[in-house]
């Protein structure tokens, strides 16, 4: 994602108790950049508070969409 132009803030950041709310935070709002609007910034990130991994995964499966769905090189050079 951080190539794709997110400013995800790096992981340490969970270690620190006011950061550790913080940084999923920012990363939800990058999911929602990076999904094109279809996976919004709030249910990123109750997903990632309340369920954890299973919340990841979820999101995972809409990562996979969007790229899916993204135009890959040779669809542009032409």
């Amino acid at each position: 994602m951080n190539k794709s132009g997110a400013a995800i803030p790096t992981a340490w950041l969970l270690i620190i108790p006011i950061a550790n709310i913080v940084w999923p935070w920012k990363y939800s709002v990058d999911v929602e950049s990076f999904t094109r609007m279809r996976f919004g910034r709030h249910a990123a990130f109750w997903l990632m508070l309340l369920l954890g991994g299973i919340g990841s995964a979820i999101m995972q499966n809409q990562f996979n969409k969007a790229l899916e769905s993204a135009p890959t090189r040779a669809q542009v050079a032409s």
